[in-house]
């Protein structure tokens, strides 16, 4: 998703010691906003694709 690369792209900038793994995590849980149809806890976690 282009929303997620710039938002990738900002917060490397920005954020320069943020740990790899943190980042990942953020990033799928914001995806899992984005193209879920609800913002609830469950539907973010149904929305996560693997991320291990």
């Amino acid at each position: 998703m282009h929303a997620i690369a710039i938002l990738h792209h900002i917060l490397s900038a920005d954020i320069p010691g943020i740990h790899a793994k943190r980042l990942t995590s953020l990033l799928a849980a914001v995806d899992a906003m984005v193209s879920g149809s609800r913002l609830t806890l469950s539907d973010m976690g149904r929305g996560l694709s693997g991320i291990g």
